[in-house]
């Protein structure tokens, strides 16, 4: 498998950010409005915890398949695959009338996601290892955008469906029934804009690779995880990107909680800080992370982000006011901004070429675990001990364990400064 070598395509990394911005735009609709949807149709907290899970479950399943895929029969038709299955995932969510349903739709998006692992990908294909946390930015911003921009258009949309003015539609054939459904615009919507991604990747997207990679032996999805985070350097990467991710998601799950608790803030409210979030660390991806790289590189960065998460981690619980939570957010989103492209540019840099597809699908599988997880632990240790600080202080902990264990980065330069080159024969 050949790769192309030299600077950055601009006009595929322009398209690859429209594709993962729609996508993701889609993404950022859909998520918010997950657990009113599943009250509105009589779940029971098991219930909703499964429609929480569903899609980081199955995600995490199959990312590294569609890695391997990716790295055999290119980047292209697996992306193309991928924003397939958004669409349908996001049509069964406007149309679902039951729970088993809806976790159905929710747990189809999570299979066929491979949408971010896949464009990283193509990312290390056309990007120089100098220029790779930069390329890794451009998915970066597109995700922070799109995600931040999600909550305030699905918002809109429902408030829409609701309104007198849009209730005739309710009578048409087919579509009708779509918006009878308490979320059925937003859901449409967000498959709009799935297809719309579909057809940039098939129209503008050109394939980044110009060979295959030979085939290599079946294993189980636990196995290639194993054999990844044993290579040398990189399972410190997959372990600090688990943390990171662990310790975000303790912020993501109660913010809304802890601003009504402590401020009597209503959830519209957190889109608006979740939206603050987003476009703070776009903006430190898509124009900070290239020029930052070149002056202290990734290691130094993924080290910096994961303490600046963990610093404002444990100041967010215990802000006095907005103007300060939001500070404390700002923190946040720059750590985040710095990490997590300086971690995936690493884990690109330390994998064989002809493994990229498989590596970075299983980052985004480690990050799959920590959002199982992240999120269940957060609301026991909310809810049960009736503490607003208790997520806080736990995330705080585990950042300060892995800001240490970033600090071993360092130790190992060679790794971290020269691409792995694939055996003879290959793996």
């Amino acid at each position: 498998m050949s790769r192309p070598a030299g600077s950055p395509r601009r006009s595929s990394l322009g398209i690859l950010f429209l594709i993962v911005f729609t996508d993701l735009l889609g993404f950022g609709i859909v998520i918010p409005l997950l657990p009113k949807y599943g009250e509105t149709l009589g779940a029971t907290p098991a219930q909703l915890g499964a429609l929480l899970a569903s899609y980081s479950l199955l995600q995490f399943l199959f990312s590294p398949i569609w890695g391997r895929l990716s790295d055999r029969f290119g980047r292209k038709p697996i992306l193309v695959t991928s924003l397939v299955g958004s669409v349908l995932g996001y049509a069964l969510f406007a149309s679902a009338r039951t729970i088993p349903m809806l976790i159905f739709a929710r747990a189809l998006a999570g299979l066929m996601a491979a949408n971010i692992s896949t464009a990283q990908a193509y990312i290390a294909d056309v990007t120089t290892p100098e220029k790779r946390a930069k390329g890794m930015g451009v998915v970066g911003a597109a995700f922070g955008l799109g995600f931040s921009l999600g909550p305030f258009v699905g918002g809109g949309l429902a408030s829409l469906q609701k309104s007198a003015s849009f209730a005739r539609f309710h009578e048409w054939p087919v579509i009708g029934s779509i918006f009878a459904n308490p979320q059925g615009l937003p859901g449409l919507f967000a498959a709009l804009l799935s297809a719309v991604a579909l057809v940039l990747a098939i129209v503008l997207l050109p394939e980044s690779l110009t060979g295959k990679a030979p085939a290599r032996p079946k294993a189980s999805r636990l196995r290639l995880i194993w054999e990844a985070v044993n290579r040398p350097n990189v399972g410190v990467v997959y372990v600090l990107y688990f943390i990171y991710t662990f310790g975000f998601t303790q912020m993501e799950v109660t913010l809304a909680q802890l601003i009504g608790f402590r401020f009597h803030l209503d959830i519209e409210h957190s889109y608006l800080l979740f939206g603050w979030v987003g476009f703070v660390g776009a903006f430190v991806q898509g124009v900070l992370i290239g020029a930052l790289t070149r002056r202290f590189g990734e290691r130094v960065l993924a080290a910096a982000g994961i303490l600046l998460v963990t610093f404002s981690l444990a100041a967010i619980s215990f802000t006095p006011g907005i103007p300060s939570l939001m500070a404390c957010l700002a923190v946040l989103a720059v750590g985040a901004g710095l990490s997590t492209p300086s971690l995936s540019s690493l884990v690109s840099r330390l994998s064989p070429p002809t493994q990229q597809g498989s590596a970075l699908g299983i980052f985004q599988s480690i990050s799959s675990i920590a959002r199982i997880v992240g999120p269940v632990v957060a609301q026991l240790l909310y809810q049960e001990g009736a503490h607003v600080h208790a997520p806080y202080l736990l995330a705080t902990a585990a950042g300060a364990v892995g800001f240490a264990l970033s600090l071993t980065l360092f130790k190992k330069r060679e790794g971290v400064d020269e691409p792995v080159r694939e055996a003879a024969g290959g793996t």
